[in-house]
């Protein structure tokens, strides 16, 4: 709602705001977590349908102080699969950048998405985190050292192994679902499946 309200104001004032008895415009069902390309749309898009763990980490991020762009641009120097920055902060909110190499597989991809998204929730819940140096400090104390001002934790890795194995199980549902009646009372019986 506060979303809303700070983009009607904003309507308002540049001389933008719809006529009266006008729809309000539609905003992105996860607003803090913005992506900054096509791809990163989707891919947190197929993230939040495909995995459970993926989708209450976004529900999370939502309803916190942390907004966080996410991009699957190529970069030039591709040290890492995946990372996560901190960008800026205010008195009211945090703003965090999640980089995806998008010239892994799509699984791999989805999977180094919720390893990311677990260090976003580590940030909300550290609400001392308000600069990159708070950050380092934070994750000198609660992490494992991976190269130089570069962490990673136990429960990131965990993570993305988790949503590794909710998308292996969300394919195998989907390719039950498209099987007809009589091959799933198959399967699911340990029959075989027949023409």
């Amino acid at each position: 709602m506060r979303t809303l309200c700070l983009v009607t104001m904003t309507w308002m004032a540049l001389g933008l705001a719809p006529e009266a008895g006008a729809e309000p415009p539609r905003l992105a069902p996860f607003a803090r977590v913005r992506p900054i390309s096509r791809e990163a749309e989707a891919l947190i898009r197929e993230g939040a349908e495909r995995s459970t763990t993926i989708r209450t980490m976004l529900a999370r991020i939502e309803v916190s102080d942390v907004i966080v762009y996410v991009d699957t641009q190529i970069t030039p120097r591709r040290l890492v699969a995946a990372w996560t920055r901190f960008v800026s902060s205010s008195p009211v909110s945090r703003v965090l950048r999640v980089h995806v190499d998008p010239t892994y597989p799509r699984q791999v991809r989805l999977a180094l998405l919720g390893h990311e998204l677990r260090h976003v929730i580590e940030i909300v819940e550290a609400p001392g985190i308000r600069t990159v140096e708070d950050m380092l400090r934070h994750y000198r104390t609660h992490g494992v050292e991976t190269g130089d001002n570069q962490y990673d934790t136990a429960a990131a890795v965990e993570t993305g192994y988790i949503v590794s194995d909710e998308l292996l199980r969300s394919r195998g549902a989907a390719r039950l679902a498209a099987l007809r009646e009589r091959d799933r009372r198959a399967l699911s019986s340990g029959g075989s499946i027949g023409g």
